[in-house]
């Protein structure tokens, strides 16, 4: 990864099937922690979140040259964690995804034709 945020989605505008919060709101999160929310129901924090993250540094005998630009970097199974409730997963459990509409129509038929069998 060469940027300095994770993108989970590649680019372009937020999908569709990104879940936003409880009332459906678009996810305020556009850029480094784009589509993420916390995923516990009593929580649903926006941020911030602690990540675990690769950091690119020039390293001398003395420790760290924080003076040169280094890249920062996580990827989905990089550790993250919520300050608000302490929920502790991987980044890929905090991009809060919900199926197409389609699918969800599917999904809720189906749980009716068990329900009334």
């Amino acid at each position: 990864m060469s940027s300095t945020m994770f993108d989970p989605h590649g680019g372009g505008s937020q999908p569709g099937w990104l879940q936003t919060h409880g009332h459906h709101a678009p996810n305020p999160n556009t850029a480094c922690l784009r589509g993420m929310q916390c995923p516990v129901v009593g929580c649903q924090s926006y941020g911030p979140f602690y990540i675990d993250v690769f950091v690119a540094a020039k390293m001398t005998d003395n420790g760290a040259d924080w003076d040169c630009p280094g890249e920062i970097d996580w990827d989905e199974g990089s550790r993250c964690c919520c300050p608000e409730c302490d929920y502790d997963a991987t980044v890929d459990d905090f991009i809060r995804r919900i199926p197409p509409l389609e699918q969800l129509a599917r999904a809720r038929e189906a749980e009716r034709k068990v329900n009334d069998e």
